[in-house]
């Protein structure tokens, strides 16, 4: 499991900062998918059943990818994902009322390098590919992306990107066409029954020092408004407040997050239906809940490599309405090595709740890996190389 840091503007986070200094209950995860059950196998709070995601037993949950709106995982092509991002708190003030926010970012092409990559997988009922191509290694840069999984209801997502120096610009090939860019801090998205658009204003004054001012609307979701704003040196505030037109009604939000030492930030966040306190290090975090329907703590506690190896462990108790206590866990663990300088490597990851393990064997561009889930075996190749 890797923890990517850097977010953009189209995940639920919204805030246009790394994720240490983000004052939320948020995750962003990156690790090898290759079925539906596999989604989420660090994070025992949410589960996946008949393709729909709940969080803590509810099913109030907005479920993204690539930042739009879809209404199940069939609409999702698993080879093709790079990472996973949740916002695990009340997320009205800038989504709707929904108790999480789940936003599934697929991948794209590096354009700028001259490179191509293929990828095959074989599952129990699943081909699974995967191609990548640099078009144009120089400005203005041409990428292209296509991935697949050769079932009987076989899925396809790719994507053709363009690189200048003021606009970015790519186009998804999926069951409908979308269109996403940015125009300097104008960002937007254009598909068939949706689209969005965000601004972000750097206000720069004597009374305004370091805000962050965020401007969106979205079919369906109305519009909002979010300032990012640093109070005093590393203490953040970040309060929200979005307009539904639909149903004419107001959602409010405030978040505040303070950093006592680095790579930590405590953090809290209060909404008319719930609120969260909690404190995150490096991976590690533990948070604390309470809404209209159910309280309770998260823990995730990942520890730092020895010796090649790391182990993660996340448990959640969660007090249910007129149901009583319930928990979930999870623990897994990682081994890493890598031999003559790089071209050799070899990585093995083992999860305790879905009895899976994984191992992955590198030589120089190109990689192995044999999967074994109880009887359900996967294998596959990866190569990845230079023109």
């Amino acid at each position: 499991m890797l923890i990517l840091l850097l977010l953009s503007l189209e995940t639920p986070f919204r805030y246009p900062k790394m994720l240490i200094t983000t004052p939320s209950n948020a995750y962003s995860l990156s690790f090898a998918i290759d079925t539906p059950t596999e989604l989420f196998i660090s994070y025992p709070f949410i589960e996946v059943r008949n393709d729909s995601v709940y969080f803590r037993g509810s099913s109030n949950v907005l479920l993204l990818k690539d930042g739009v709106p879809i209404s199940s995982l069939n609409d999702v092509c698993f080879t093709s994902i790079e990472r996973i991002e949740l916002l695990c708190e009340d997320a009205s003030s800038t989504y709707g009322d929904c108790d999480a926010v789940i936003n599934i970012i697929t991948k794209r092409g590096k354009g700028g390098q001259p490179y191509s990559s293929i990828k095959l997988i074989k599952n129990p009922n699943h081909i699974q590919f995967e191609l990548c191509k640099g078009l144009i290694n120089q400005t203005p840069t041409l990428d292209f992306y296509l991935a697949g999984d050769l079932n009987s209801g076989s899925k396809f997502s790719g994507n053709i990107g363009h690189k200048s120096r003021w606009t970015n610009l790519r186009l998804y090939l999926d069951k409908d066409f979308l269109i996403k860019g940015s125009v300097n801090n104008l960002r937007f998205s254009l598909k068939r029954n949706f689209w969005s658009i965000t601004q972000k204003f750097n206000l720069r004054s004597h009374l305004l020092s370091g805000h962050e001012l965020l401007l969106g609307a979205e079919k369906d979701i109305g519009v909002f408004i979010q300032d990012y704003w640093e109070l005093r040196p590393l203490v953040y505030v970040v309060p929200s407040l979005r307009y539904n037109h639909v149903i004419s009604r107001i959602y409010p939000k405030i978040a505040i997050g303070w950093i006592p030492k680095f790579n930590m930030i405590i953090f809290g966040s209060l909404t008319q239906t719930q609120s969260n306190l909690g404190i995150r290090w490096l991976e590690s975090s533990i948070n604390l809940f309470k809404n209209d329907e159910n309280n309770g703590i998260e823990i995730r506690l990942v520890s730092p490599w020895i010796y090649n190896f790391r182990f993660i462990g996340a448990a959640s108790l969660l007090h249910l309405a007129n149901q009583g206590w319930g928990d979930e866990l999870a623990i897994f663990g990682e081994y890493k090595k890598e031999f003559r300088n790089g071209d050799i490597g070899i990585y093995i990851l083992g999860d305790l709740a879905s009895e899976t393990i994984r191992a992955e064997l590198k030589i120089l561009d190109a990689k192995i890996f044999y999967k074994l889930k109880s009887t359900e075996p996967s294998y596959g190749l990866f190569w990845e190389f230079w023109d």
